[in-house]
């Protein structure tokens, strides 16, 4: 009886260390978005993995072009660490927040190691993480009609003697 008990005690604690793994894992992205600037609602458009920013020269760039044809909307992006994925920046704070983008705008997120930014690209927002190798970001907006890519390049040269596009994962909301 004693075995028995202990065998299902071990099995109980394994499961409760793989839930908490698996729950620890996708930290960050996965948790509910919290309101842009601390008052406006926003929904998880996409979902990037890989960002990176490091003293190598290398910055992740967010293009993102509001499909709205009459309202403004609100973009911001919200950038994880690579462990345990806890975010970086504060979009409740303003930190990350575009800002408005009308019909039609397309606007570029710079996300990299200091604060100069990537030579090649010109920047709307610039978010300076420090030293980020596998880290990911969270694009939200306060409307779903808005189209965006990413990609890594050199910082320093401009053509970039670098570049590579990163595929986002489109997070799919309640009744699409």
């Amino acid at each position: 009886m004693d075995s028995c008990v202990r065998s299902l005690t071990r099995a109980l604690v394994g499961i409760v260390a793989v839930g908490f793994a698996a729950s620890t894992a996708w930290a960050g992205v996965a948790d509910p978005v919290p309101l842009i600037n601390g008052t406006e609602r926003a929904k998880a458009l996409y979902l990037v993995p890989g960002v990176t920013a490091d003293l190598d020269d290398l910055g992740t760039t967010i293009t993102c072009t509001s499909l709205e044809k009459l309202k403004d909307q609100i973009v911001a992006v919200e950038v994880f660490n690579e462990d345990p994925g806890t975010v970086i920046n504060d979009i409740t704070l303003g930190d990350g927040v575009v800002g408005t983008v009308s019909p039609g705008e397309t606007v570029n997120v710079e996300i990299t190691s200091d604060t100069g930014g990537i030579l090649a690209v010109n920047a709307d927002l610039i978010i300076d993480v420090g030293t980020l190798l596998h880290g990911s970001a969270r694009v939200v907006s306060t409307s779903k009609k808005l189209m965006c890519t990413a990609s890594i390049m050199d910082t320093e040269n401009n053509p970039p003697t670098s570049a590579w596009q990163i595929n986002l994962i489109v997070k799919k909301q309640k009744g699409d």
